[in-house]
């Protein structure tokens, strides 16, 4: 038994490794390819497009499972779980290798409807496979909804009933535990979306506590007067009764799930885990539900059920967008990147962005969504540490990560601006610019990727670091504490702290090392883009 998984291991290992390889010899093929690079985001507007249109379900969809209230949001529910647990892993590999000889079919795990459509646009989409593989995600979707079942089931009977809550209370839905991290220097000043969202116009007035859904901080941070860390959303079923109600009709859930399935209709194993947690969320008493309910970018494509039913109860469904880069890139030559492909079938009810520009892009293309506030700039995580002691003088750098070429091709991703030798020629011309004029230059990278960065993005880095006048800060740190001391701010485009800048009266402005970015797009009109080093000079010498 051991020889025949060490074999499969080989084999598994051989095939994934030609499969890469395949892959990364197409990306290396589109940096010199117009062609293909034009197919290549072409595919992106037939997602926007497939993504457009409804499944067309039976009336009965979901009888049994949820209220036939909601039944009208299971289309576009559908949509979005099978955007984020079929396409966005499967879809992209598809659609890269479309641009190469060297293409693979990849089984794709979504309903025949869809199967049908990409057929028709001509990518390969092989049916047995494919077939086989969408059995497979209803099956781990089953399985989700089976251990909701047996967690919350645990959970109430484990726990006392007629437990209380003391309302009105907000919810942080899915909170970062680098939301939560207090600064050493005071908690009030941390910059993290919780104490963002404390103090943010779209929360409800008279709210006296707000939960932060984070089940790894449960042990390791104690709750404040204000601030309560849970494991879940939801409080727990306040009588005997309902408890033993729930855990019941649960079970019924999930017996009448796998009838319907075998039954022929695909859709339902796909939404027991929301039809548990709202049967869960429907037993609450009227006092136990929260005033409002906030989302943020992390989790934006994917709307779970339960929220629906708590908007029609009263309740505020919120989600806040803490990045500002998600408007289209427009180049010189007049092309423009198409919209991101998720786009039509997000339908927050309330939407905090950061500028006027943003929130007329998703206003234009969420044709779901609901209402849309300017909020300014909104945090996701800060850390501890400290920063380093700086100069009174420094303009603060930020970059986009490099990552290896290789990993991207792995996972069907073409950083076609966001290139290391983009990135690279960004950071050494900025530091000729600031040479220039003596300034120091203060690097923050956007995050810290491990080994899949690029080796000539990290040896860059590393030889800026060790001369003069340059230094380093922890990617972790909130962006908004290196501004505040800045003398400026030089963002690669179109990253949000250019944004963060503009909002702390900074100095700010995108710098394009490649001179290919239009300077009339809507991403710069708050922002203004430079592209040469000239340029940069001489907006380096009308700072204060």
């Amino acid at each position: 038994m051991k020889r025949l998984k060490k074999l499969q291991n080989r084999i598994v290992f051989r095939f994934y490794t030609c499969k890469v390889l395949l892959l990364y010899r197409t990306y290396i093929g589109l940096n010199s390819n117009p062609k293909a690079q034009a197919k290549y985001h072409e595919v992106s507007e037939h997602l926007y497009r497939l993504l457009g249109k409804e499944l067309n379900l039976p009336d009965s969809t979901g009888w049994g499972l949820i209220p036939k209230t909601l039944r009208p949001n299971l289309d576009i529910f559908l949509r979005q779980y099978l955007t984020r647990y079929a396409l966005q892993k499967q879809t992209t590999l598809l659609f890269f290798q479309m641009t190469s000889q060297y293409a693979i079919p990849t089984a794709i795990p979504v309903p025949h409807l869809w199967r049908k459509i990409l057929r028709s646009q001509g990518y390969p989409v092989p049916s047995f496979r494919s077939r086989l593989a969408f059995l497979w995600l209803q099956w781990q979707a089953y399985s989700r909804g089976i251990r909701r079942v047996a967690s919350l089931s645990i959970r109430e009977l484990k726990t006392p009933p007629n437990v209380g809550t003391s309302p009105p209370y907000a919810v942080i839905c899915d909170c970062p535990s680098s939301a939560i991290t207090q600064n050493k220097t005071d908690f009030q000043h941390s910059r993290t979306l919780l104490t963002w969202y404390k103090n943010s116009t779209i929360i409800p007035k008279g709210i006296k506590e707000i939960w932060a859904e984070c089940p790894s901080l449960i042990n390791a941070h104690q709750s404040t007067e204000t601030v309560k860390i849970v494991e879940q959303v939801h409080p727990v079923i306040q009588s005997k009764l309902g408890k033993i109600h729930f855990v019941l009709s649960s079970i019924g859930l999930c017996v009448l799930s796998f009838a319907q399935w075998i039954c022929g209709h695909w859709w339902t194993p796909l939404i027991l885990a929301d039809a548990i947690t709202l049967n869960h969320f429907a037993r609450l008493a009227p006092g136990q539900m929260a005033s409002s309910y906030l989302f943020h970018f992390g989790n934006w494509d994917l709307r779970p059920l339960w929220t629906y039913l708590a908007e029609r109860q009263g309740a505020r469904v919120q989600i806040a967008y803490y990045s500002c880069n998600t408007l289209p890139f427009c180049f010189q030559n007049g092309e423009r990147r198409p919209p991101l492909p998720i786009l039509p079938i997000i339908n927050w009810p309330e939407n905090a962005v950061w500028t006027e520009a943003q929130a007329e892009y998703f206003s234009q293309h969420m044709v779901h969504a609901g209402d849309f506030s300017v909020e300014g700039p909104i945090p996701i995580g800060d850390t501890q540490t400290l920063l380093p002691e700086l100069p009174k003088r420094y303009v603060a750098v930020f970059d986009v990560t490099a990552q290896r070429p290789v990993s991207l091709a792995a996972r069907g991703i073409y950083a076609d601006y966001y290139s290391s030798e983009t990135i690279c020629s960004f950071l050494l011309s900025v530091k000729e610019a600031l040479a220039q004029k003596n300034l120091t230059m203060v690097i923050k990278r956007k995050r810290n990727v491990g080994r899949i960065a690029d080796k000539d993005y990290v040896k860059t880095i590393n030889a800026l670091t060790s001369s003069e006048n340059i230094i380093e800060v922890d990617p972790k740190i909130s962006a908004e504490r290196l501004i505040e001391k800045a003398t400026a701010v030089i963002s690669i485009p179109f990253t949000s702290t250019a944004h963060i800048a503009k909002a702390l009266e900074k100095p700010s402005i995108f710098f394009d090392p490649v001179n290919k970015l239009a300077k009339d797009c809507a991403a710069t009109r708050e922002v203004p883009l430079v592209s040469t080093i000239n340029e940069l000079v001489d907006w380096l010498e009308n700072l204060p």
